[in-house]
């Protein structure tokens, strides 16, 4: 994203990104100017071999530039529109971290998910976990795939009289760590490992995880825009998933765009322990201005 874009989508760029990466860690990526000197040294008197050492290098820093050039396109995008970045408390120390390491990610889609962690840091100071950027350095392709996929498998349960939710959470239910459904996903074994390894997920046992407490009577389940009646056989225990988040990936899971999957609700179906449920006539669900959903009489 060059100045210019920027200029002309309305933004100065002292209120973009951009603009806060170059005043605060200095590490704008100076596009045109590496290849300039590039073509300088191209067209210098110097012994070949000290060339091609200095082309190299430039090669090389000219590729970190370009990274970390996409990546702040990308997060700025993330962004509401009109969002002056200049007035974000953001942590230096965190953007220097940051900037260092992205400028090793050339693949566009992991690309996509260090943008959305930067825009997410803009709009909400210090909410990335110090471990946040060791993590995103570890993670390799496959194993961000399947995140996100655990990230939408990740409905809400909602506690509602017929006038007001008394109680909502989000939870992860994933059950039969081996089915099919699963598999087709390319969630397996060897990949809830890793994210176990990373730090994002822990397994339990197969008698799952459960929320407790004295309101546990959900009554309806939102997932996307659908909203089912459920019925919890137990009164004291709800019992979710086998997978749950950790601290960390709970956040991660934060800059994850919600998009529900195919068959996800027929797998909960088959495999939810002591939860029933079918789509209702009887109320909508809304989202507000704040992604916050609320549920409407019909």
């Amino acid at each position: 994203m060059s100045d210019e874009l920027l200029k002309i989508a309305g933004y100065a760029i002292s209120e973009t990104i951009l603009g806060v990466v170059d005043r605060l860690v200095s590490v704008r990526p100076h596009k045109e100017a590496l290849e300039g000197y590039i073509k300088e040294i191209q067209n210098s008197a110097r012994p070949p071999m000290e060339k091609a050492v200095l082309i190299s290098n430039a090669k090389r820093d000219l590729k970190y530039a370009k990274n970390q050039w996409a990546i702040i396109g990308k997060a700025q995008g993330f962004l509401p529109e009109g969002f002056d970045c200049s007035k974000s408390d953001v942590n230096e120390e965190f953007l220097d971290r940051f900037m260092e390491e992205a400028k090793f990610v050339s693949d566009e889609e992991v690309q996509f998910w260090w943008a959305s962690v930067l825009a997410g840091e803009f709009e909400r100071p210090g909410s990335a976990p110090s471990s946040l950027i060791r993590i995103l350095v570890e993670m390799n392709k496959a194993s961000a795939k399947a995140f996100e996929i655990l990230c939408n498998m990740y409905p809400t349960i909602i506690v509602y009289d017929g006038v007001k939710i008394l109680r909502r959470e989000k939870v992860e239910v994933i059950r039969d760590r081996g089915s099919d459904f699963l598999e087709k996903l390319n969630v397996n074994a060897n990949i809830l490992s890793e994210l176990k390894t990373l730090g994002l997920i822990e397994m339990g046992s197969f008698t799952g995880y459960g929320i407790e407490g004295e309101n546990v009577a959900f009554n309806y389940l939102a997932y996307g825009q659908e909203i089912y009646d459920i019925k919890n056989t137990n009164p004291r225990t709800l019992v979710v998933g086998d997978v749950i988040f950790t601290a960390v990936g709970q956040r991660l899971a934060q800059y994850i765009k919600d998009e529900p999957i195919d068959g996800y609700i027929e797998y909960l179906k088959e495999n939810w322990q002591g939860v029933t449920f079918e789509e209702t006539a009887t109320v909508r669900v809304e989202t507000d201005e704040n992604g916050e959903i609320r549920l409407v009489r019909i």
